[in-house]
């Protein structure tokens, strides 16, 4: 099925935000800054996108859409081992993957000041918390703590320096604790 022109035109949108997000921050994701990104005009932009937030929200959309894709195809190529153990090595090859993880923590950040983000964030949320308890068989509650304990090191990877070391045991012991813990 063909995508209409309006639709091709609110995807080009949609990219040229990500990736003025990606280059310069959110901050300087305006909807002019935007349309020269996108090759569009100003109201064309300001039409399809009439506030800041409707576009973020897109962008958000479209962020979670790929980390569904990513993370599924990470986890269902990364079977072997205990629990705990592909669990932390997801945490390390997230990290990896920099700007991607920047530009992904930059939007889901913003929801704390922007009301209007915040069902986009916990839909995020949601769909990390539905693949592990799909593809790793956890319980909710598991994959709830799972996810809060990975966001919490992501995060942390962010604002460490590069060439930081994680103590991989530790990251490891705590998805032990939390994989092998009673269910609530």
């Amino acid at each position: 099925m063909s995508q209409s022109k309006s639709e091709v035109t609110q995807q080009r949108i949609i990219r040229g935000a990500a990736q003025v997000i990606r280059r310069e921050g959110l901050q300087a994701c305006t909807h002019r800054a935007v349309a020269q990104e996108a090759g569009v005009s100003l109201g064309t932009t300001t039409y399809q996108f009439r506030t800041l937030d409707d576009l973020l929200g897109a962008v958000m959309q479209l962020a979670i859409a790929e980390f569904r894709e990513s993370t599924r195809r990470w986890l269902e190529h990364n079977t072997s081992g205990a629990t705990e153990e592909i669990l932390t090595r997801f945490v390390m090859w997230t990290l990896s993957e920099r700007s991607r993880l920047n530009t992904e923590y930059e939007l889901f950040v913003a929801a704390v000041s922007r009301p209007l983000l915040r069902s986009c964030a916990m839909h995020w949320l949601h769909v990390h918390e539905a693949l592990l308890e799909e593809l790793l068989r956890l319980s909710p509650e598991k994959s709830r703590a799972a996810v809060s304990f990975i966001d919490a090191w992501l995060m942390r990877g962010i604002l460490d320096a590069p060439e930081t070391v994680l103590a991989e045991d530790l990251i490891r012991n705590v998805f032990a604790a939390i994989v092998k813990g009673p269910d609530s």
